[in-house]
């Protein structure tokens, strides 16, 4: 999941194909992309970075609702689960879901 995440997260996407190609026993220097994450704060696509804590809290906020509406003695049911923000959108694209 964190890897899936990792265009959302301060983590390092390109870690695992650098590790083929770096010096295993020098110190491992963050790349470029992590660098900017880091200083702006933002994706490339201009959305919040989160560490993978507060990513889930985020997408936590999704629910589903049950509505009830009264009419005199009658009533109607119906349920409503609220919109994804940008962030979730891309977070729940990322993940296939």
């Amino acid at each position: 999941m964190r890897q899936a995440l990792a265009l959302l997260l301060f983590a390092d996407e390109a870690l695992q194909r650098d590790r083929k190609t770096r010096d295993p026993v020098a110190t491992a220097q963050p790349a470029e992309s992590v660098k900017i994450k880091k200083a702006v704060r933002r994706t490339s696509e201009n959305l919040p970075v989160h560490s993978f804590d507060t990513l889930l809290k985020a997408s936590g906020t999704r629910c589903r609702n049950v509505c009830r509406v009264k009419n005199g003695s009658t009533g109607s049911v119906f349920r409503q689960v609220t919109r994804l923000d940008p962030l979730q959108t891309r977070a729940f694209q990322l993940l296939g879901l």
